[in-house]
């Protein structure tokens, strides 16, 4: 026997009217997913299953959103890690480099003291071969002044020759006469 339609009477439309206002309210309020229970399933015809469903999708969506969130701020941090990383390894490489630069600077500034040092010795053996050659000069100049000077007096080979070894062989380190150092 099929049941035959009845007119809608007030209680139906307020019940009816209700339920419309329920899955309203229901859609305009964010809802978390909740499980069916026997009381929601007991009263499907009360409870909007599509309602249900979406807030179950939603909280999926919702989830996956999260997810992906995480992914890319994950992704972002290793990115960051990475640059980071690559700019340290720049850092240790420039390092590198400095130390080098230093290391053929000290080269360098030990390079120009060995020069230094050597054109000093050698300022040092010009100025004492100079000084040497001036007082043997002088030596030289005083001895022929002394025999020039005394050429009125009577002086025997013996002496001259004596002198003049003087002069020529005793000479000391730095090539000064020892009989001009002595008489000085």
């Amino acid at each position: 026997m099929t049941r035959q339609p009845t007119e809608p009477t007030t209680e139906t439309i307020a019940n009816a009217d209700e339920v419309r206002r329920n899955i309203r309210r229901s859609l305009s309020e964010p809802r978390q997913p909740t499980e069916p229970t026997t009381e929601t399933i007991a009263n499907a015809d009360t409870y909007d299953l599509s309602t249900y469903f979406e807030a179950k999708w939603d909280g999926r969506a919702i989830q996956l959103m999260e997810a992906e969130r995480k992914q890319t701020l994950l992704t972002l941090f290793s990115k960051l890690e990475n640059s980071l990383i690559n700019d340290l390894n720049l850092m240790k490489a420039d390092i590198g480099t400095m130390k080098a630069d230093i290391g053929t600077m000290k080269a360098d500034i030990g390079t120009m003291k060995r020069q230094i040092r050597s054109n000093i010795n050698q300022l040092k053996t010009e100025i004492i071969t100079e000084f040497r050659n001036m007082l043997q000069q002088h030596f030289d100049d005083l001895i022929h002044q002394k025999i020039k000077n005394s050429e009125g007096r009577h002086w025997d080979n013996e002496e001259t020759d004596k002198i003049q070894h003087k002069s020529t062989e005793n000479r000391d380190y730095y090539g000064v006469s020892k009989y001009v150092a002595t008489t000085f």
